[in-house]
């Protein structure tokens, strides 16, 4: 384990909310690994193993809950975690993850996180405030698709996907989203041809930069403000 994972991973997100002598309880269980672009950490099916929090890079998270997909669902970055519903309800694993980048996470298997909570019951109470964590990010999820504007409802989705739809993130300021015009036009329900008409603006604007299946977010502030315009 790195030295330093417990600081990485407590500077935001669920580690930043629960308490110090916990989460450095918690990550001291995990073992650092390494993930490269492409790579899939994580698989939907296949049995429950633990919790894993991302030290650094980005990973995509797919699902196929009925007939399609599988279709990118929510993009997590530094300081996010996952395989919490899964812990809870005994559940296989209910999503797929893969790395956009090259990438490193810790891996706590749930063996060790059952013998902590053995000793600490509240460890329940804190893996359970995970889950309404997520519960809340799929509730914006799903709010940010019922804006009716395409301008509006891309510009909620870059922030979102970056992790800065409500507030910005001091260790990443120009965030970067690994993802493609045919995923955004899937996530959004709207066309690649509209999706790149307006990202084109936004880059003109000064919003945004793209490069080849990835863009960044090059000033969070205004993209914010031209959610509040309409």
């Amino acid at each position: 384990m790195k030295k330093d994972s417990y600081v990485e991973l407590s500077c935001e997100g669920w580690l930043s909310g629960v308490p110090v002598e916990f989460g450095r309880e918690l990550v001291s269980l995990g073992e650092l690994r390494k993930a490269n672009t492409g790579e899939y950490i994580h698989r939907a099916g296949n049995p429950q193993d633990g919790l894993r929090g991302i030290v650094s890079g980005a990973f995509a998270i797919e699902m196929a809950p009925f007939e399609r997909g599988p279709n990118l669902l929510h993009l997590f970055r530094s300081g996010d975690w996952m395989g919490e519903i899964e812990l809870i309800k005994g559940l296989p694993n209910v999503v797929s993850v893969k790395a956009t980048r090259p990438s490193e996470y810790i891996h706590i298997a749930t063996p060790d996180i059952k013998k902590l909570a053995s000793a600490n019951p509240e460890t329940w109470r804190w893996i359970g405030s995970l889950a309404a964590e997520h519960l809340l990010t799929a509730m914006g999820i799903m709010d940010d698709l019922t804006i009716r504007e395409p301008s509006r409802r891309i510009a909620a989705l870059l922030l979102r996907l970056a992790g800065v739809r409500s507030i910005d993130r001091p260790i990443e300021p120009e965030p970067e989203i690994d993802a493609t015009q045919f995923e955004l036009s899937h996530f959004t329900t709207l066309s690649r041809a509209t999706i790149a008409g307006h990202l084109d603006r936004f880059e003109k604007a000064g919003l945004v930069a793209r490069s080849y299946g990835r863009v960044k977010l090059t000033n969070t502030k205004k993209l914010r403000e031209h959610l509040a315009t309409y």
